[in-house]
């Protein structure tokens, strides 16, 4: 069975030597650098959409392009899954690990993938810890981005996929969500759901300005994060929550963005 984990990248960074990660270079199209692995300019894409679509360039490309992977994922070249802990490291209820520049070979150990078959064995796709809010995400969303744009996505899929109604209901009005567009997931359930997610997102960017402002303008990752939450939850699949790595290069230490108590009040809170 075939594992690739695509690592989006758009600069030269470091990148794991572990062969199931594979260096993808997203907005190669509108880049003027070249980097290592596989680009999303080549076969059948649409890295040219990269300012607005972000990593979504990359997972187009996958769908499209690499048809002998049997398990898919992505992540991105500062964010990786923490499948394990490293020696006398423990990350327990942590939501995000920042690793300084000095901590390489314990990154290594923790993104190391040898427990990723028998987490889907069990589990349906393995996806970042969610995050939570102090308010609604469909509140937060209108405040911090274009609230247009959040209406005309509400519009399109309700009018494509009036089924998932409930979900998008529940999940927009809840205050967490699985963010940055990162996952694990046999090739069965990521070929249906690009289908899904794409169909929507077509039908967005042609009744939507794309904004000049460099942060607005990737409006369409920004929509594609919530719209993953309302696929799975009208899906119901079992998902498993994996501490996201981020490796910042101005830091020497190892930090824990959330602390074991915190987790489980949110917990808690998001299963009551």
């Amino acid at each position: 069975m075939k594992t690739t984990l695509y690592i989006a990248c758009h600069k030269s960074s470091w990148y794991p030597a572990h062969p199931n990660y594979q260096i993808l270079h997203v907005g190669a199209a509108i880049s003027d650098i070249t980097l290592p692995g596989f680009s999303d300019d080549v076969g059948e894409s649409i890295s040219e959409k990269n300012s607005s679509y972000c990593e979504l360039t990359g997972l187009y490309w996958i769908w499209k392009n690499d048809k002998t992977s049997d398990i898919v994922g992505l992540c991105h070249y500062r964010r990786y899954f923490a499948f394990q802990e490293p020696g006398r490291f423990s990350f327990i209820g942590s939501r995000e690990i920042t690793a300084g520049r000095d901590f390489k070979a314990y990154i290594e150990k923790m993104i190391n993938p040898s427990k990723l078959n028998t987490y889907l064995d069990k589990y349906d796709m393995i996806l970042p810890t969610a995050r939570s809010f102090s308010i609604g995400i469909e509140e937060y969303y209108q405040k911090e981005h274009i609230a247009e744009d959040w209406d005309i996505m509400k519009d399109v899929l309700n009018e494509l996929y009036p089924e998932y109604s409930h979900s998008m209901g529940k999940v927009f009005a809840g205050k967490w969500f699985y963010s940055y567009n990162m996952f694990v997931m046999r090739r069965k359930i990521f070929d249906e759901y690009m289908s899904w997610l794409f169909s929507i997102l077509n039908e967005v960017e042609k009744r939507i300005t794309i904004s000049q402002d460099v942060y607005q303008r990737r409006v369409v990752g920004f929509l594609a994060e919530r719209l993953l939450n309302v696929y799975v939850d009208y899906h119901h699949f079992k998902v498993k929550e994996i501490p996201i790595v981020f490796i910042d290069e101005q830091k020497k230490a190892l930090v824990y963005k959330k602390k074991l108590f915190k987790f489980i009040i949110r917990d808690i809170k998001r299963k009551w």
